[in-house]
Parts: structure tokens; sequence; C-alpha cells
């Protein structure tokens, strides 16, 4: 819609693109701005002028329209294009390939949205070509300090990154999963029959523990090389404590 507005004849500016917004997004559950808080009968404070805000899954995200015309046309006289070109300088010339004379375009230059689309696009058929790994991390507090946390802070980002959902996915499934081996080694001293040695496969050895512990069916399953256990309370710190019909599994970590 933004690059829409920038090709359009006539009078163009951000209270124009704001207006349009606010005609063919007026009903858009995700979507408000002063025009449509007024049409609602709905007073706001927090929202300026010459604004509108985008309801994301993870919160709200205010846009302020100023400079939006001019900074998505994003635009490079020629002949300034041509000057660094002609400069020699193989850096300069490798960020303004359009100051070639050669390649001399009267296509209007590409708008910032849609280098930024294209960029987008671009990095996510990467991304699908591999198998990426997401590591998702966490600033406690804005001193940089050993210890502190700012729950304000944490909650938000806690919040953006999405990370409820996946704990509610994760849970709806098995939230500890480990092989054998080395569940057995953690906590084959739970079961006397396992204790202090087990002679056995690694697999019969955790389901012989597992049985002596009496845990309900559906909490566990056993795959080829590992075991799945589904509430995460059933895996914590402790020394063998009990919460209700629950033992929890001790060790460290």
């Amino acid at each position: 819609m933004l690059d829409e507005e920038c090709l359009r004849p006539g009078v163009v500016n951000e209270d124009t693109f704001l207006t349009k917004l606010n005609q063919l997004l007026a009903t858009h559950k995700h979507y408000e701005s002063k025009e449509t808080q007024n049409a609602r009968h709905v007073t706001d404070t927090s929202l300026p002028p010459r604004c509108f805000r985008i309801h994301h899954y993870a919160g709200k995200v205010t846009y302020n329209v100023t400079g939006f015309i001019e900074k998505n046309n994003d635009l490079l006289f020629r002949d300034l294009s041509q000057a660094m070109w002609a400069a020699r300088h193989a850096l300069l010339r490798s960020l303004f390939p359009e100051g070639d004379p050669q390649k001399v375009s009267l296509k209007l230059p590409p708008t910032a949205g849609f280098q930024f689309k294209s960029s987008v696009a671009m990095l996510m058929r990467n991304l699908y070509s591999k198998n990426p790994n997401y590591i998702r991390c966490i600033k406690p507090n804005d001193t940089k300090s050993a210890m502190v946390f700012t729950p304000e802070l944490v909650l938000a980002q806690v919040r953006y990154l999405g990370l409820m959902e996946n704990v509610r996915v994760r849970r709806a499934g098995y939230a500890f999963r480990q092989l054998y081996g080395p569940f057995l080694q953690r906590y084959k001293m739970l079961n006397p029959r396992t204790w202090p040695r087990w002679d056995g496969g690694d697999r019969e050895g955790v389901e012989v523990l597992l049985a002596g512990l009496a845990f309900p069916a559906e909490e566990l399953a056993f795959g080829h090389t590992k075991v799945f256990i589904r509430s995460p309370r059933t895996v914590s710190l402790g020394t063998g404590e009990s919460r209700g019909s629950k033992l929890v599994l001790g060790g460290p970590g």
C-alpha cells in the first residue's frame, strides 16, 4: 500500500497514506488509529496523531507515519551515483552499481519497502534450504549486570519471542526426553533392582526403573533410543521429594 501511494499521481504525503489505511483497514481487528478509535468512541491518550497501531501476536506496536513517503522512495540522484562510480574505487563501485553509464536505466528505482520485501524473501529461501537451529536470548537487565533481573523486561521479551506458545506446544507432547543410557546412569539409585548395578540393556533398565516408581501410563513413552516424559514437573530438582502421586526424580542440573 505504501508503494502504491508513492507511485500515485497528485498530492501524496503521509496524511494521505494514513487516510488510505484508515479507509481500507477501519474494521480490521489488528489495526487502530485515532480515526478508528474516534469512530468507536474510544478515548486513548497513548496513541498520538499521525500514528497507527498494529496488534501483533505478542503485543501492540505503534508506528508514526512521519517521513514514510520520503524514506520509502529512497531516492538518490543519478548524477551522484555516476560520480561515485567515476571515483574508480572498488568499494564505491560495488556500493553504487547503478552509476555505471553503460547500465543506465530509466526505470524508477526500487522503493525501500520493495527492497526489504525482496531481502526477506531471499532470507526465507535460504532458511528453507537449510536445517536452522534457533537460539533465543533474553536480556535480563539494561545495565549488563550479573544476577540482576528486571521482571518487566524479561516478560516483554518472553512474549515477543513467542516462548509461551512454544511452551504450550511442548507441554502438549513430551516435555522431557533423554537417551536411555544417561537416564539410567543418573536415576538408577531410585530402584533397588537397578542399583547399584544393572546388567541388562539400557532400555530394559529404564523400564524396570520407572515401573518401580509407579508413574501413570500416560505420563511415559518409550522410543527406539530415548525415554519420553510428559509433565515437566516429573523431572526437576530435588532428591526424591514426593509431590502428590508423583515422585520428583533427583539429581543436579
